[in-house]
């Protein structure tokens, strides 16, 4: 099926919940995941160690 896309609008909290939420529901794209780094530099490492099944861009800054 097709999943869901969402925007960050550059909000670290609305990139957070939105990851979360897509991860919920078996997959989405969340954009903008780069403003998280503001508030948790360590979120989308922290949701990997929890084997949390992520894909995330190669050309997203914040997650090298």
């Amino acid at each position: 099926g097709k999943r869901a896309r969402f925007s960050s609008q550059g909000d670290h909290r609305i990139a957070m919940a939105m990851t979360v939420f897509a991860m919920a529901n078996q997959g989405g794209e969340v954009e903008g995941v780069q403003c998280v780094h503001k508030s948790y530099p360590q979120f989308f490492n922290h949701l990997l160690r929890l084997e949390a099944k992520l894909y995330l861009s190669d050309d997203d800054e914040s997650l090298k």
